[in-house]
């Protein structure tokens, strides 16, 4: 029986060393006795009611169907609440809305009010306002230790994801993440509109916003003015960070801070890394520090469709105000300028970042592609090798440990001699590639080993148990043939060392 493993994005050429403790795996299952199962016969009004009769955590699982939501929304008003699908698969719980800005007032898909909440394993569409909101207006204290995961939102009249401002600089929401989801509209927002953003968090403290998905955070057709940003921090922001998020086609990248706030510091401290932004043709800029001081943006790649230099105000990386101090770029990969906003900005610390990568430099500018832009290993310089190591940055965006020489960008190729140099696996020789009905593997070393095969999916087609003798050839030949065809990644491990490498069966 095959084993069954959660999506991992595998880079298409060189060696990849996944890191587990990186993917987005299954939540936990809650005590028995904390549980309760909602079907969608029973509607929004069930899950409101398991909601206010809650003495302590309580789960509540929703059965595969349809939850629709208006004039009337989830509201959680008690700790410690958990919403989830019964399945864990996003696509068979829809908690539906009546369309963006289609109702008279302000409405929500779900409105968390209080502390501890976790919402995951579900999909919030076309909501009037905001899909998910955390709200302080009615909550006196702190809203913390919200968690957001394995959730596809998709189209809402305004911000997807709010915390809003409630005027008492006493309240903050601490220590969220926002994980392994997808944030996105189907197109953009509708006519003239333009008052959005992917994620929106005021006075959030030491959140994590990773392995996201946020696409076409955009204006609407009938204006000019941009859209905000798909991720934004501000109103006292505190070190958030922001890792390994592909953020596709959007009128903005990231943001720390906001201009709003001047002449206060927006944000505070906070670290960009290992994110990868593809703009469209008319996209602002892909990541920004503004009244922000002590930003680090490290090892993040940002891209634009055609390689050629935006109008005014197009920016890779921007940062803005002369609160926006001590700031860090470094190891970036952009085909776009940094621009100091009318230089009124101490200058950062700048340091081995590229500003002219064309398409050469990497596999792929398709948004559709699962390669999207994975550094090439034909990658001209400087990109492979050529970036400075920093202890701020412990992996790629594919999770991958580091070894050796740092590379440009958020995504890393791997050498036999940067393996060899971290003690990583070495020896191993895999062909022929591309193969066809037997896979040979020579291994320079002995000792128990194991061979894993995985699809381009994550999926685990084969697990082989042998015992290496140093210089044999080992082959795989009965179970290869059984393979479709197409790409798969070999991993062969021993010990606590792992080397893996793409092969093509044809």
């Amino acid at each position: 029986m095959k084993k069954i493993i959660p999506f991992l994005f595998f880079f298409l050429s060189g060696i990849r060393i996944v890191n587990a403790q990186c993917n987005c795996t299954a939540l936990p299952a809650p005590p028995a006795s904390q549980a309760v199962t909602i079907t969608p016969a029973m509607g929004v009004t069930g899950i409101q009611n398991a909601i206010n009769s809650a003495t302590g955590p309580k789960t509540i699982y929703l059965a595969s169907g349809t939850y629709s939501v208006g004039t009337t929304y989830i509201n959680v008003t008690k700790p410690g609440i958990t919403i989830r699908s019964v399945t864990g698969n996003q696509n068979d719980v829809i908690i539906q809305g009546t369309g963006m800005l289609s109702l008279s007032g302000t409405y929500h898909g779900i409105s968390i009010l209080h502390r501890k909440c976790t919402i995951a394993d579900l999909t919030i569409r076309d909501i009037d306002t905001h899909p998910i909101e955390i709200n302080f207006w009615y909550q006196p204290g702190p809203i913390d230790s919200v968690l957001i995961h394995n959730v596809h939102i998709i189209d809402g009249g305004e911000q997807l994801i709010k915390m809003s401002y409630s005027g008492l600089t006493t309240q903050s929401g601490d220590n969220g993440i926002i994980e392994c989801s997808t944030i996105e509209y189907s197109t953009s927002l509708p006519g003239s509109n333009y008052y959005t953003n992917g994620i929106d968090l005021h006075y959030a403290k030491n959140w994590i916003i990773r392995d996201n998905v946020i696409r076409n955070i955009k204006h609407g057709p009938s204006t000019t003015s941009d859209a905000g940003p798909a991720i934004l921090f501000f109103k006292q922001g505190v070190n958030p960070l922001i890792e390994r998020n592909k953020i596709i086609n959007c009128d903005e990248g990231i943001s720390l801070g906001n201009w709003g706030d001047s002449p206060n510091i927006s944000c505070y401290g906070g670290t960009l890394r290992n994110n990868m932004i593809l703009g469209h043709a008319n996209s602002r800029c892909g990541l920004l520090a503004v009244l922000c001081p002590s930003a680090n943006i490290i090892n993040n790649t940002v891209y634009s469709p055609g390689g050629v230099a935006f109008t005014a105000q197009k920016y890779s990386i921007e940062v803005t105000g002369s609160l926006t101090a001590n700031c860090l770029i470094q190891n970036n990969l952009c085909d776009e300028p940094w621009y100091n906003n009318s230089n009124l900005a101490p200058t950062p610390s700048l340091t081995t970042n590229n500003f002219s990568a064309t398409t050469s430099y990497f596999t792929s500018t398709l948004s559709t592609s699962p390669n999207l832009l994975r550094l090439a290993p034909t990658a001209p310089a400087p990109s492979i090798n050529a970036g400075t190591s920093t202890s701020l940055r412990v992996n790629d965006f594919e999770c991958q440990s580091m070894s050796g020489n740092y590379d440009i960008g958020a995504d890393e190729i791997v050498t036999s001699t940067d393996l060899e140099e971290s003690g990583k696996l070495s020896g191993v020789n895999f062909y022929p590639n591309p193969f066809t009905n037997e896979i040979s593997i020579k291994l320079d070393f002995d000792g128990e080993v194991e061979i894993e095969v995985t699809d381009v999916l994550g999926r685990i087609q084969l697990v082989k148990q042998i015992s290496a003798n140093n210089n044999s050839d080992y082959k795989i030949s009965t179970e290869a043939c059984y393979l479709n065809n197409g790409l798969y990644f070999i991993t062969i491990k021993s010990g606590n060392r792992a080397f893996t490498e793409k092969m093509i069966k044809q």
